[in-house]
């Protein structure tokens, strides 16, 4: 399936792939660089993307289609190819305890079910609209306490690059909002210039994603105010992404981002200035898009 969608978006499977895995590279060694606790980091992020697979609607379809034993050969199998990237960089860093929990609690999950979706009202500081944050913030939300506990620990040891990282990874969930895209009508019913409506989601956009970053700059600040101008340049550089994550939004909207731009967005965080490039770009393709829905 995976297959089948990168090829509609005219990108080789291989090619995808890779892309993912030098991604995955690129935050694994900075993610261990950051912290010393990147190997109990790493697993919460594993079983997190294997729990997606334990939907309990998803298991009862697939009990219904295996036998029992080929049926937990599937979701061993499934698990394992999840965490081995991660398991391998683990043996790759010497961390022989952490790898086996990790196999452990991957082969242990392949038995369990549960719905992703609990009937569950998680209140959040955000309004009514637009719907990413809330949307978003309800979906994340067992990220926040790995945040909290980053920045209790770079407060505890006096830290300020763990400080850092904790901030860079709010940053990193926020943009993660701005790839769920909406239904057609619920941009249309706005019935304004392009233009008016990009600066209306930029502005409520910054203005939520302060909510959640700058206590954590405030945070970083307090381990070490002399930092100060550089905790500031980060949530500058982190709202200059966020704005050109919502112009690569509707600059292919209705559609979902594409792979290609997904690349570009990639590349963008590594070479900042190829947002000189990026960012007039997407600017046009998304009034251009948006044209044909708003006027």
């Amino acid at each position: 399936m995976l297959d089948r969608q990168l090829l509609a978006l005219g990108v080789h499977p291989i090619l995808g792939y890779l892309l993912v895995g030098l991604v995955f590279v690129i935050f694994s060694i900075m993610l261990f660089e950051k912290t010393n606790y990147a190997a109990v980091i790493y697993i919460f992020f594993a079983i997190n993307l294997i729990s997606k697979f334990s939907n309990i609607s998803r298991n009862n379809f697939l009990e219904s289609c295996f036998e029992r034993n080929n049926y937990l050969k599937l979701r061993i199998l499934e698990n394992l190819i999840i965490t081995a990237p991660f398991a391998i960089f683990l043996l790759l860093k010497s961390s022989y305890l952490a790898t086996i929990v990790l196999i452990f609690l991957s082969g242990i999950s392949a038995k369990i079910k549960f719905r992703n979706n609990l009937n569950i009202r998680i209140p959040t500081p955000f309004y009514k609209k637009p719907f990413e944050f809330i949307v978003g913030f309800r979906s994340t939300i067992l990220v926040f306490p790995l945040i909290l506990f980053l920045l209790f620990q770079a407060l505890q040891v006096h830290n300020f690059n763990l400080g850092v990282f904790a901030l860079g990874l709010t940053f990193m969930v926020v943009f993660s909002y701005y790839f769920n895209v909406e239904e057609r009508y619920f941009v249309w019913i706005f019935k304004e210039s392009p233009a008016r409506f990009l600066r209306k989601k930029i502005f409520i956009a910054l203005f939520q994603a302060s909510i959640l970053t700058i206590p954590v700059c405030i945070i970083c600040a307090i381990i070490n105010v002399n930092y100060l101008p550089i905790i500031l340049a980060i949530q500058l550089i982190g709202y200059i992404y966020l704005i050109v994550i919502i112009l690569a939004k509707y600059a292919s909207f209705p559609d979902a981002v594409s792979l290609p731009q997904t690349i570009l967005l990639v590349i963008s965080l590594f070479i900042p200035l190829l947002l000189l490039y990026t960012f007039p770009i997407f600017y046009k393709r998304s009034i251009t898009c948006l044209n044909q829905i708003l006027l």
